[in-house]
């Protein structure tokens, strides 16, 4: 079963209320929970929020929600998977000077910088005037 099925009926939250919290339509969440679409990364951002899981659950990505909720009831934000970038990039062997340092960066941040930067790139990756896509 769909993990955003999951999380939302163990809040007891209807699709509809998911859709008028993101602004959206209820036939979007409707298509997420089937598997027919996945939610916009500003969506997702806020519809972890919403159901106090972490993006990753929400994605499949992992099946672990007890931490997450642990860690988003305690930053009072949304919560990543400390290995989402080893999840979501096992093809990559070698980092550049740039993205190790980024990584470098990342590490030495707290959980809500962490999160704080997230948000910014991803808002950074949305701007056609900053993506590369």
């Amino acid at each position: 079963m769909n993990n955003i099925l999951l999380a939302r009926k163990s809040k007891d939250i209807t699709q509809k209320e998911i859709a008028l919290l993101l602004g959206i339509e209820q036939s979007a969440v409707s298509k997420w929970e089937r598997g027919d679409a996945v939610p916009r990364k500003k969506h997702l951002l806020k519809l972890s929020e919403i159901l106090q899981v972490s993006t990753d659950y929400l994605l499949g990505l992992t099946n672990d929600t007890a931490t997450n909720v642990e860690t988003v009831q305690a930053n009072n934000g949304i919560a990543f998977s400390r290995n989402s970038t080893l999840t979501m990039y096992p093809q990559q062997r070698e980092l550049s000077k740039e993205k190790a340092e980024m990584l470098n960066i990342y590490d030495r941040l707290n959980v809500k910088g962490r999160h704080s930067l997230l948000a910014y790139l991803f808002k950074l990756e949305e701007n056609p005037e900053y993506a590369d896509i």
